[in-house]
């Protein structure tokens, strides 16, 4: 694995990881709230701190930025390789003047996810380049999320653009086994995806 331990999202560790699911160096509006988000409102009473944050999936907000986004329990060691649970808790994030942020707690038993965390384009970057790279769909995430939540009747050649570029970075960064769960976070904006770009992540 060509990248090192680095630091990893919202300042949870986790011994098998070597690669953030958000990395800390991003320094973008957006990239600040999430990692912000375990202090905001009731979650850090709900988030364990070693759970690191999934990608944010914006929300439909006319004349908001909201958004929403999971924390997921990671396991094993350097012998037994990483170990990978569906995600125990959910977060809204809204940016605003001063972010604000409510979180609840998934119930039932932590569900271990199959295969690789990461894929094989993901893996294969250096720190730095998964830094910008990360940097990057923050700012892409954004653009896509103002475009949906414009809800024009059918979308723009920009709106197309966005859902575009959007898409084919997220699907480089994202994690392969938390695919359905992103979209799970808002279908609406996953259809969007595709009505735009003419594809868009699996639902399940």
């Amino acid at each position: 694995m060509k990248r090192a331990f680095a630091l990893v999202v919202l300042a949870g560790l986790c011994g098998a990881c070597k690669r953030p699911a958000a990395p800390e160096a991003p320094t973008g509006r957006l990239a600040e709230a999430v990692l912000q988000t375990r202090n905001l409102g009731n979650c850090g009473a709900v988030v364990p701190q070693e759970w690191p944050a999934g990608w944010p999936v914006p929300s439909a907000a006319p004349g908001a930025a909201r958004y929403s986004l999971f924390f997921y329990p990671l396991g094993g060691g350097p012998d037994e390789g990483p170990r990978m649970f569906a995600p125990g808790a959910d977060a809204s994030l809204e940016l605003a003047e001063k972010p604000s942020a409510s979180c609840r707690a998934r119930p039932g038993a932590r569900v271990e996810l199959k295969g690789a965390r990461y894929t094989a384009a993901a893996e294969a970057l250096e720190t730095e380049a998964f830094d910008a790279e990360a940097e990057r769909l923050y700012a892409l995430t954004e653009a896509a999320g103002r475009a949906f939540a414009a809800g024009r009747p059918a979308p723009s050649k920009d709106d197309a653009a966005a859902a575009r570029d959007y898409l084919a970075l997220f699907e480089t960064l994202a994690e392969p086994p938390l695919l359905a769960e992103y979209y799970r976070l808002n279908p609406r904006f996953w259809e969007w995806v595709r009505a735009a770009a003419g594809r868009s992540i699996p639902k399940a």
